[in-house]
């Protein structure tokens, strides 16, 4: 059975960072670089535990085979099919996440994506994504790389382990 290890580390931070995708005592929506930095880490979070489920899914999700790490340079959402965010509380919750994010930081709906069958090197495994301070996705056809924390259009897109589109100084 594969584990991603990084998820055993993000899930040992307290409960109160990982119930909820606002900071402890805050309530949503949130507002400028507050709202960005929630989000970010949100969909981090929720990101790996979802990894983490897949690698521990060997009957239900074929894997791929031997594949080195790699850092995505553009990714289309489209190729990696739709996951309802309560179906995927059903598969994070409890074991992977105490409470897997649903909203963003400006107290919008977060989207999911799974891929169950069509596990290539050229598509999407899974996905977790957020159309950022102005509500609207600017997707589906994402190049990786920062944008703008001032840009009010800035989509955060994290795809199959990696930040594909993040605010610019934010690690």
């Amino acid at each position: 059975m594969r584990t991603f290890g990084v998820v055993a580390v993000l899930c040992a931070v307290p409960a109160t960072v990982t119930l909820v995708a606002a900071p402890p005592g805050a309530s949503l929506p949130l507002s400028g670089e507050e709202a960005l930095e929630t989000t970010a880490q949100a969909i981090r979070l929720a990101g790996f535990a979802m990894l983490s489920w897949v690698s521990n899914q060997p009957d239900e999700i074929p894997h791929r085979p031997e594949m080195p790490p790699r850092t995505p340079t553009r990714i289309d959402w489209r190729d990696c099919p739709p996951l309802d965010p309560e179906d995927a509380v059903g598969l994070i919750e409890p074991e992977y996440l105490p409470r897997l994010p649903r909203l963003d930081g400006w107290g919008r709906p977060l989207e999911y994506c799974l891929s169950r069958t069509d596990v290539t090197v050229e598509r999407g495994l899974v996905g977790v994504r957020s159309a950022g301070p102005d509500g609207m996705f600017q997707g589906p056809v994402y190049r990786r790389g920062p944008f703008p924390r001032t840009d009010p259009r800035g989509d955060l897109v994290w795809f199959d382990g990696w930040f594909i589109t993040w605010p610019e100084g934010w690690e």
